[in-house]
């Protein structure tokens, strides 16, 4: 057996192996579908040429021969094809180009289906047979250069644009390695079969040698400038975090899905895109191992925060190729902050409210209890001033200090009962929890408030039968007591409060609601904050809905608030049924 034969078969394996190896890396890529459709054809090509070496006859020759042309006949289209892909180069100009390369390919492989136009006949030589090119020759291999050529430029441009040390050692290898098989093949396959010049073909070995020119490189430095994508493509997508592989210009190389949607852009804008226009300020310099905060900028309009972490990005041999720089969403993050600062400021009021309601509590009770002596004594004046004659004079004086006593008393009073919200506050979660009938204790706190509602309020009350709720029913009833009296206050005469109870799998949910003056929008977030109050000075004290709130927490529930200004209010509490 010639040693030619043993080139072109294992060219023939080469090829394959290179096609199996870019179909378990990248087969979902297209410009890795481009390049395994290369060197499966040139597999098969390569096949071709050891049966028409091994046959003997004229005949059998020129049918392997003619058998081998659609394993080489879209090569032009093809190396376009991957190079415009690869390049993201989708003008136009250069899908016109492609169809027509594809279209002239095909009506090549029609000709050489039906004759000799391609190839008129095999010679005999000492390692097999040789072709002798056909009169269609020429316009085939002036079509296959033409995209050959035009896919240099696109290469050129992929060179440039690799800027790491790694990328710069590799494109000798690249240019030598993609010029070689387009000269030897234009030499061996073409001119020199024209020029009627016996020679071995060589055109399957030399795109097999490319093939294995980039295995190395990937095996070498774990990626090659050519490597249309790899595994590590599949678990990017996977990535709930937005990641973008970064060139050392700082220029965005690729971007995963999770990024795209984080930015509101395109994968398209977004590769080429400059990493520090993403960012609504300059972010500090990024090192490894260290997240800072910033805010995204999203194409639509706003913002986003974001955690930015950055590792340096290095081939097997240790060269950086630049950064790889995951983007954190932080809106649940911030979300989750808030709720946390404001339970802290929460808990910080809980620890004071027992030694403010202590040390305010003391003066206030022997104020009260002054006053409520003096009201006495004040009495017992009055009514010997009116015995006596000529107090006539005085009775005006006596009247304003009935005035300002019934004040002083009322303003204590008022007092006192902002220590004992205070107090009830700092005692959140106490009290014992057993099953409770959720109806019957709203029947409680109505008739509670019936008077204040009476004559000038409509009160609508729509209850299912409920399950048992095992709870602190005292807690609970100052929840509703609060809401109760907010809606009270918040509706005019002639209003409407609603209270209804509703039920789930396995919760209870009780709803008020009033069609009252409402609250802002951006008041909204504040009213659970305590000592917040959206009513006028001297109504509230801001105490009711923080000791709500905290209360249906501590039954492991959840209060909800929905208003609009001049609509009305909706409170929505719901408690799990097995709540302890």
């Amino acid at each position: 057996m010639h040693p030619y034969v043993l080139l072109v078969a294992a060219a023939c394996l080469t090829s394959a192996a290179c096609a199996g190896f870019i179909a378990a890396r990248a087969a979902r890529r297209p410009a890795a579908r481009l390049v395994g459709a290369i060197f499966l054809g040139t597999a098969w090509w390569a096949l071709c040429d050891v049966a028409t070496c091994l046959v003997s006859s004229r005949s059998s020759a020129l049918i392997w021969m003619r058998a081998s042309a659609p394993g080489w006949i879209f090569l032009g289209p093809l190396v376009l094809h991957f190079f415009a892909t690869l390049g993201g180069d989708e003008s136009v100009r250069t899908r016109r180009l492609l169809g027509a390369l594809y279209a002239a390919s095909a009506g090549f492989l029609a000709l050489d289906g039906l004759g000799p136009a391609l190839i008129a006949e095999a010679i005999p030589t000492p390692w097999g047979w040789r072709v002798l090119p056909g009169p269609a020759a020429v316009g085939f291999y002036a079509a296959t250069m033409v995209g050959v050529l035009a896919a240099f430029p696109l290469l050129a441009r992929r060179l440039r644009e690799a800027g790491s040390a790694s990328e710069r050692r590799q494109r000798p290898w690249v240019i030598a390695g993609v010029a070689t098989p387009i000269c030897v093949t234009s030499i061996t396959e073409v001119i020199l079969p024209l020029l009627d010049v016996s020679v071995p073909r060589l055109g399957s070995p030399s795109f097999a040698c490319l093939g294995a020119l980039g295995v190395w490189l990937v095996h070498r430095y774990g990626h090659s400038v050519l490597t249309p994508g790899s595994l590590a493509d599949e678990i990017l997508s996977a990535l709930p975090d937005g990641v973008a592989l970064v060139q050392a210009d700082r220029r965005i190389r690729r971007a995963n899905p999770a990024l795209v949607k984080l930015a509101g852009r395109s994968r398209e804008q977004l590769e080429g895109f400059h990493l520090e226009a993403l960012f609504e300020a300059p972010v500090p310099a990024l090192t490894g191992g260290r997240e800072v905060s910033a805010r995204i900028l999203r194409l639509s309009g706003g913002s986003i925060p974001v955690g930015v972490g950055a590792s340096p990005l290095r081939d097997r041999r240790g060269n950086e190729l630049g950064l790889v720089v995951v983007l954190r969403d932080l809106r649940e993050v911030d979300a989750l902050r808030e709720r946390v600062v404001t339970a802290a400021r929460m808990a910080a009021v809980g620890e004071l409210a027992a030694g403010i309601a202590h040390e305010i509590n003391n003066p206030i009770a022997f104020v009260r209890s002054n006053l409520s002596q003096l009201r006495g004594h004040w009495k017992t004046l009055r009514s010997e001033l009116a015995a006596a004659d000529g107090a006539l004079a005085l009775r005006d004086l006596v009247m304003d200090g009935d005035a300002l006593i019934e004040e002083s008393l009322e303003g204590v009073d008022r007092a006192a009962e902002i220590v004992r919200g205070v107090r009830g506050f700092s005692h959140v979660g106490s009290g014992e929890r057993v099953p409770t009938d959720l109806n019957l204790l709203l029947d409680e706190v109505l008739q509670m408030v019936s008077s204040r509602l009476r004559g000038r309020v409509t009160l609508e009350c729509n209850y299912v039968e409920l399950p048992r709720v095992r709870c602190a029913p005292q807690e609970l009833k100052q929840v509703f007591l609060n809401l109760l009296v907010n809606a009270e206050q918040a509706v005019a005469d002639g209003g409407r409060i609603r209270v209804a109870t509703s039920k789930g799998r396995d919760f209870v949910g009780v709803l008020v609601e009033d069609d009252g003056c409402g609250i802002a929008p951006e008041l909204i977030e504040r009213v659970f904050d305590p000592f917040f109050t959206t009513k006028p000075v001297g109504v509230g004290t801001g105490l009711g809905l923080g000791i709500a709130y905290q209360i249906v927490k501590s039954h492991a529930g959840e209060i909800r608030l929905e208003s609009q200004p001049g609509i009305g209010t909706r409170v929505r509490v719901r408690l799990p049924v097995g709540a302890d």
